[in-house]
């Protein structure tokens, strides 16, 4: 078979493949139509174009932008892409130690992780990138933006950053081999008090955050402060596990709903014996996102933990990873939104602004109900107490992070 005919196969193979799965609902002979239809464009345009076209990249390009319109957490994975994040949730990669999302056609900064070239560069969570090696990374996608920053140990990327109510500045980073341990450190506070740093949710979070609650109980602690800012998540299944050593067995932590049932599931406590007697104080911001989310509205719902802070990230919903085992590649896609015990949704599709989760006084203040009753939905926790679904978790009190600079 011959390059061009192998072309025409895979693409019509993967758009069938993608369109049936996605779009049951239309006919049969809508979706060969559309099918017929990019086949009879690719075959002019291999065939026509001023230049000869590489039909690996004319696929690919079809299969990314079909993706692209969907949101900006679904990717179509190739070989070194599936490689990365493989190696990323195993809990180490070559990079600077940032964790990306993507708003208004820019990458923005989730969070830099801890100790990482970012993180001692001063990034921040809310920076813009707006340039990479001195191109435009205006509508990269997540894993193109992964691609250029990620490298091997030792070598240099050059990166603009626009902050909010600032100039572009500029930032020179050296990689480095990014060790992910969930948690870098927990220590006594002060008598009867401990602190523990949650940095991120990988395959050991749980069984870490476990640990460090059993040193801090030795220690004498009677009460803890989990420290969830700047994390932005990761393994659904290790929010679970942290969230139910404080939450009584058989408690509702989360649940995911979906198109297909099988994304529907409910995940609850099962922890033989959760720290109840503790009281508990979570520290977020906007920063915290996806797992880190689940963690802090499960124990808010539930009347666990107090919430103190700024509102988290919004990042509420489910990527689901299919691998195409023949192409060593993989189909990274949403599938489902998860839901806090109240049944809220805290995924965001518009950033709130500032006004609407706090004011700029920098005092300590309870969260302005007032401004968010008229623009998301309205929940209650198990005792009662009022709490906001569609824009991340809301914190119960509200700290504004200082002015000082880094």
């Amino acid at each position: 078979m011959n390059r061009r005919n192998l072309a025409l196969s895979v693409a019509f193979v993967v758009l069938f493949t993608l369109g049936w799965w996605a779009g049951r609902a239309h006919t049969r002979a809508d979706l060969y139509s559309n099918v017929d239809l990019f086949v009879e464009i690719l075959h002019k345009v291999e065939d026509n174009y001023v230049d000869p076209a590489d039909p690996h990249k004319l696929v690919s390009g079809a299969i990314n932008g079909m993706l692209k319109g969907l949101d900006p957490y679904s990717q179509y994975l190739d070989p070194r892409a599936w490689d990365q994040l493989q190696s990323v949730t195993e809990g180490s990669f070559g990079g600077i130690g940032v964790v990306v999302g993507v708003r208004d056609n820019y990458p923005t900064v989730i969070s830099p992780i801890e100790g990482s070239p970012a993180w001692r560069a001063g990034m921040r969570s809310g920076d813009i990138i707006v340039a990479i090696e001195d191109h435009s990374s205006a509508g990269l996608t997540i894993e193109e933006v992964a691609d250029r920053l990620r490298g091997r140990p030792g070598t240099r990327v050059r990166l603009r950053v626009h902050r909010e109510g600032g100039s572009d500045q500029d930032y020179t980073l050296d990689r480095e081999i990014i060790q992910t341990r969930s948690v870098p450190y927990s220590f006594m506070a002060e008598k009867g008090i401990g602190y523990l740093r949650l940095s991120n949710f990988s395959e050991k979070s749980g069984t870490e955050v476990r640990e460090a609650v059993e040193s801090l109980r030795a220690a004498g602690a009677r009460a803890l402060v989990l420290d969830l800012r700047l994390n932005p998540g990761g393994l659904l299944d290790q929010a679970v596990d942290v969230a139910e050593q404080f939450l009584p067995h058989g408690a509702l932590v989360v649940y995911t709903h979906g198109r297909q049932r099988s994304q529907d599931n409910r995940y609850y406590a099962r922890e033989a014996r959760p720290q109840l007697q503790w009281p508990v104080v979570l520290l977020v911001d906007n920063g915290s996102a996806s797992a880190a989310e689940i963690v802090a509205g499960s124990l808010q719902d539930l009347d666990r933990a107090l919430l103190i802070g700024r509102t988290t990230f919004g990042k509420g919903s489910v990527q689901s990873v299919f691998p195409l085992h023949e192409l060593h590649a993989a189909l990274k896609l949403t599938t489902a939104l998860y839901y806090t015990p109240s049944g809220r949704s805290i995924h965001r599709l518009v950033r709130d602004t500032l006004s609407d989760e706090e004011d700029d006084s920098g005092e300590l203040a309870p969260a302005p109900r007032d401004t968010l009753a008229g623009s998301r939905p309205l929940y209650h926790t198990a005792a009662g107490r009022i709490v906001y679904g569609g824009g991340g978790i809301t914190p119960d009190v509200t700290v504004i992070a200082d002015s000082l600079p880094p």
